[in-house]
């Protein structure tokens, strides 16, 4: 009876190897469009930092905007896994806040998030792609609005006032992000952080005690 054929140890598989080089281009990609922003943005720079062919790129994306789109999803895609990593009940609204704005501005200060925001504008003049664009980063977000209403779950917190705490620290989470980007300023951001803590913190505790007052005059009446 013939014997069943094992990988030789150490050797990977071919989804592994899929994996890496998807993983090579993606690093490569972001890294090529930070130095030369998206109108600069050649072929060669990218499987000359990646080490491999454009036929990689042809076989694991079929082409240059698939993987232009996947290098402009990369940044939400890692920021709801992150999110979804670290949810846990939290001992109180402060500790969930205060871990969600940690995450989350690790992401939008990663290079990642970087070649995001030059691929999105660089692409405006390709409305075709452009759009596409926007429905994926759309799309995405709604995957971390969901992070953000399983981190509430435990809470009585209603969604749309956690909508309302998600749009406050997504928009000034973003603006310090943009003012990094554009003006160079320094990433040192603490007292900004913590500012934006306490006031997320307040939009959520206002609805909290918002609804106790009615479910005592519900009681009463």
């Amino acid at each position: 009876m013939p014997q069943k054929a094992y990988p030789e140890k150490g050797r990977r598989t071919q989804e592994e190897r899929r994996r890496e080089t998807t993983q090579k281009l993606i690093d490569a990609t972001v890294s090529a469009v930070n130095a030369h922003g998206f109108g600069g943005l050649k072929a060669s720079q990218i499987t000359k930092r990646a080490g491999v062919t454009w036929g990689a790129v042809q076989h694991l994306f079929g082409d240059k905007e698939a993987l232009l789109l996947a290098v402009a999803s990369r940044t939400y895609e890692e920021l709801s896994a992150a999110l979804n990593s670290e949810s846990s009940e939290c001992a109180s609204i402060e500790e969930c806040v205060e871990q969600i704005v940690a995450v989350t501005w690790k992401a939008y200060q990663s290079e990642a998030y970087l070649a995001m925001v030059e691929i999105l504008r660089g692409s405006r003049a390709n409305k075709v792609f452009h759009q596409e664009l926007v429905d994926r980063q759309q799309a995405l977000n709604d995957g971390v609005r969901q992070n953000w209403l399983n981190w509430f779950a435990h809470t009585d917190l209603d969604e749309g006032t956690i909508d309302n705490a998600r749009d406050l620290v997504t928009i000034s989470l973003s603006g310090l992000a943009a003012r990094y980007i554009f003006l160079r300023t320094d990433k040192e951001s603490k007292p900004l952080l913590s500012t934006l803590c306490q006031a997320t913190v307040s939009v959520l505790q206002q609805s909290s005690g918002q609804m106790n007052r009615q479910r005592r005059l519900t009681v009463m009446v």
